[in-house]
C-alpha cells in the first residue's frame, strides 16, 4: 500500500500523538514507503567557520593554489563578524598572491572581499579589482559583480552609468553566442534597465534612448577613459601594481 501524504490543518488542536502546530514535521509530506523527511542543518555560525577557515590554511602551504580561496572565504566571515582589519588582512593576502599567480578572475574577486571590509582604503580595493576585470580577459559574471558594487555604492552619480556602459560592454565583447553568453546579457541589460531608472528617473524606451545617448553610453572610447578617471580618483595614486607590466601579459586573443 502506498502512503498516503500527511496532512495537518494547523489551525484545530492536534490530537494524542500529532505533532504541534510549530512542529517542524507538520510540513512534511511524504510520498513514498522509503522516503525520509529532509531537515535543513542550521546555518554555521561565523565565528565556528572562522575557527575552521583558519586552522584550513594553517595545514597548507603558501603557495598552495586553495589558499586564495580560503582567505576570501576567512575575509568575508571576519567581515561578518566586524573584524574589519583581520578580514582586510586576509583579503589583501588573497589580492597579493593572485597577482602574483596572474590568477586575475581570483585577484577581482579578493578585490570585492576587500572593499566588503569597509575598511578605510576599501574604495580602493574596489578600484584595483575593477581595473582588473575591465583589462583582463576573466568571466564575464565575475567583471559585473564587482561593478555591481561601484554601482551600488554610487547610485545615483554619473559612475554608476559609466560602470553600466561597462557591464553591457563587457558582455557584447566577452560573452560569446552559448548559453552562459545570453546570461550575461541577459544580466547586463538588467543593470543597464535599473541603472537608467536609478540615475535618469527612465520609465520608457523613448526616455531611455535619450538618457543613453546624452551618456555617450553606446561609446566605449568615451565611457572607458572615465571610468579609468573614476578609479584613478579613487586609488588616489597609490596603485599595488604596475599597470603596464601587467597589460603586457594580455593574452593576445583577449
Amino acid at each position: 500500500m502506498t502512503a498516503q501524504p500527511l496532512n495537518f490543518n494547523l489551525n484545530d488542536p492536534p490530537a494524542p500523538g500529532d505533532p504541534s502546530a510549530d512542529s517542524p514535521v507538520a510540513s512534511v509530506e511524504l510520498s513514498g514507503p522509503k522516503a525520509q523527511a529532509e531537515v535543513a542543518e542550521p546555518p554555521v555560525p561565523y565565528k565556528q567557520q572562522r575557527v575552521v577557515l583558519i586552522r584550513g590554511l594553517q595545514h597548507m602551504a603558501l603557495t598552495d593554489p586553495r589558499r586564495a580561496d580560503v582567505l576570501i572565504s576567512l575575509s568575508k566571515v571576519c567581515a561578518e563578524l566586524d573584524e574589519g582589519a583581520e578580514a582586510w588582512e586576509a583579503a589583501r593576502e588573497a589580492f597579493d598572491m593572485c597577482v602574483m599567480q596572474e590568477n586575475w578572475q581570483g585577484a577581482t574577486r579578493a578585490a570585492e572581499a576587500l572593499f566588503l571590509t569597509n575598511e578605510p582604503q576599501a574604495l580602493k580595493g574596489l578600484a584595483h579589482g575593477i581595473w582588473l576585470a575591465v583589462t583582463f580577459p576573466i568571466e564575464v559574471k565575475a567583471s559585473h559583480d564587482i561593478l555591481e558594487r561601484l554601482i551600488n555604492e554610487a547610485a545615483h552619480d554619473d559612475i554608476a552609468a559609466v560602470a553600466a556602459a561597462t557591464a553591457y560592454y563587457l558582455a557584447a565583447l566577452r560573452g560569446g553566442d552559448d548559453e552562459s553568453g545570453k546570461e550575461a546579457h541577459d544580466n547586463a541589460a538588467r543593470i543597464m534597465s535599473n541603472v537608467a531608472w536609478s540615475h535618469g528617473g527612465v520609465k520608457d524606451q523613448e526616455a531611455f534612448d535619450i538618457w543613453f545617448r546624452i551618456h555617450n553610453l553606446d561609446d566605449p572610447d568615451t565611457f572607458l577613459p572615465l571610468l579609468s578617471e573614476s578609479l584613478e580618483k579613487m586609488v588616489d595614486g597609490d596603485w599595488w601594481y604596475d599597470r603596464d607590466a601587467l597589460r603586457a601579459r594580455i593574452p593576445e586573443e583577449a
